[in-house]
């Protein structure tokens, strides 16, 4: 018999009511990311995710954070469903994706408000009730039981809490990056995009470093709040809890603010290269339509003719621009690149014949053209999208050829290729979502490159939120190893983004949109010659030092555990 504890049980309730709170949360914290771009909203919720999943029971912790992780990425993926693909395939696309990477956050709520708390920090769930103890069941108790536990425990061991559950969030999205297949789409970080100075701490730790200050911050600031809530009187505690968190904030925005200010400025113009971006805004099932490839190469040829009157030094095409090449076409391009004294990079299929087994090598490739006609240089996708360009595990799982539309799988690259451009310009191609990969983009300290390139086509989306969210994501590259970066797409987003991650100019059609035909010329001036950042130095040495501390305190908590 307990007698004492049935004075904090709450009534009776169901677990809708309980699910309803979960899924809110995932939904507050999509606000945050186009097309809400609330950001305010990042640094609320990974606080609250981490006190409704706060729980003696390791499964309900986990549960807790898995949907609100799920409602987060259904409410993100959305565009998944505009595939033209039969309905069912990306509704099962859509509902797959998310409860897999809702999964991830589920581990994170279950490491963070279960593993942490009682295996590490021996935070146990106890609350003294008229001079006597007792075991709080916190998933049975009301919500300021939670609130006040967290405010009896030690203002030191709730920072130190707040310090790992933000590491071990940072780990989580690295490992996101690199399980299986890779999808590093929209880290916490990115939500932040707009706040320049803040984002300035990718130049050292990736984007990890942004969502590690906000997940610190937000779980900081809650722990703050339930020693006031709960006692007024505790403010030196709450003190001690916010000082870090506002130290750490205030000195990166403050160093933020003055890299920016003091970004190397440009110098003579005979240094700069102007470039032409065509986005043509093919639609997909068009793309797909071989009788549709005459439209397609008038289309890009009339923009890209109008572009040249401007005298470019490059063209730049989107990824998949050429259906195939059909000899009188590609006749005339090198007839214009010649013409008009002018590079050309565009994206198209590459087939590489005589192999043994007398099957071809397809690979999604970009092209440098020189303004001689001559293909200068080729680079090949290394990161292939599943189920869109091949298909994960065809020779375990044969069926999956009958049952998944895509004809053919490609070939992965192999390397990164420089492309030299008017012996003046070195720039680093990246192809469709291979922008979002941090270390595909990271350019080693000893290569000159003066600018990114990024190639795409998200028509597979319609007009959606991937375009933003996939420009978002892409543009911490920049900060990363500071040098500007240059997006290139079918229907949106082509951009100019500088070396402090902001977006100087973006291509809108005579509508006004984001998504129509168009050219954006960009004039790319060679900057002063800096020092490598951190991060083009070291890579994810702070991502890979999360990992560790999260894997540390697995081992201690197995190793407590065992002794007790």
């Amino acid at each position: 018999m307990r007698p004492r504890f049935q004075q904090l049980e709450s009534p009776p309730r169901t677990l809708i009511p309980l699910i309803l709170t979960w899924v809110c949360l995932g939904v507050l914290l999509a606000l945050a990311f186009p097309p809400g771009e609330i950001w305010a909203t990042a640094w609320l919720v990974p606080g609250l995710i981490l006190l409704v999943a706060f729980s003696t029971s390791a499964f309900k912790t986990f549960c807790a954070a898995a949907v609100s992780g799920t409602a987060f990425w259904l409410c993100i993926l959305y565009w998944l469903l505009h595939m033209p693909v039969p309905k069912i395939l990306s509704a099962l696309a859509w509902c797959s994706l998310s409860i897999v990477l809702g999964i991830l956050i589920g581990l994170w709520g279950w490491f963070s408000g279960y593993w942490i708390p009682r295996k590490v920090l021996s935070i146990s769930p106890s609350l003294t009730i008229n001079g006597a103890k007792n075991d709080v069941p916190l998933e049975k108790t009301e919500f300021r039981h939670k609130l006040q536990l967290i405010n009896s425990r030690d203002p030191i061991k709730l920072t130190l809490w707040a310090f790992l559950t933000a590491t071990s969030w940072s780990a989580i999205e690295s490992l996101r990056t690199h399980l299986l297949w890779g999808f590093p789409w929209i880290p916490l970080g990115s939500s932040q995009y707009k706040m320049i100075p803040l984002i300035q701490i990718s130049s050292i730790t990736g984007c990890y470093g942004v969502s590690f200050i906000i997940v610190y911050t937000s779980v900081s600031v809650l722990f703050a709040i339930c020693k006031i809530v709960i006692k007024p009187t505790q403010l030196n505690g709450a003190m001690v809890i916010l000082a870090p968190a506002a130290i750490l904030l205030t000195t990166l925005c403050t160093w933020g603010y003055y890299k920016t200010a003091h970004t190397p400025t440009t110098y003579t113009s005979s240094n700069q290269l102007k470039i032409a971006l065509i986005q043509p805004a093919i639609p997909q099932l068009v793309i797909w339509d071989p009788t549709m490839t005459p439209m397609r190469q008038k289309q890009l040829m009339d923009l890209t003719i109008e572009a040249a009157r401007n005298k470019p030094d490059l063209i730049i095409w989107p990824e998949a621009s050429l259906p195939e090449f059909t000899e009188d076409f590609f006749s005339a391009l090198i007839d214009f690149v010649h013409t008009n004294n002018v590079w050309l990079i565009f994206g198209a299929d590459e087939v590489e014949l005589g192999y043994p087994d007398n099957k071809p090598r397809v690979y999604n490739a970009a092209f440098l053209m020189d303004p001689s006609g001559k293909i200068s240089s080729i680079y090949r996708k290394r990161r292939l999208v599943p189920f869109g360009e091949f298909i994960p595990l065809e020779q375990q799982l044969p069926f999956l050829k009958k049952v998944i539309p895509v004809p053919g799988s490609l070939t992965p690259g192999s390397h990164p290729v420089v492309f030299r451009i008017k012996t003046t310009h070195n720039t680093n191609p990246l192809i469709c979502f291979e922008d979002t990969f941090p270390d595909l983009a990271r350019i080693p300290p000893d290569e000159k490159i003066d600018f990114l390139l990024n190639i795409t086509n998200d028509g597979w989306f319609g007009e959606s939120a991937a375009h933003w969210q996939h420009m978002i994501t892409a543009l911490f590259r920049a900060v990363e190893n500071g040098v500007p970066l240059v997006r290139c797409a079918n229907n949106g987003i082509s951009c100019y983004i500088s070396p402090t991650g902001k977006p100087i100019a973006l291509l809108r059609d005579h509508r006004g949109s984001y998504y129509g035909p168009g050219i954006l010329h960009v004039t790319l001036d060679k900057t002063l010659p800096i020092k490598p950042t951190f991060y083009r130095r070291f890579g994810d040495v702070f991502a890979n030092a999360c990992a560790v501390i999260g894997i540390m305190c697995g081992v201690t908590g197995i190793l407590r555990k065992t002794t007790q």
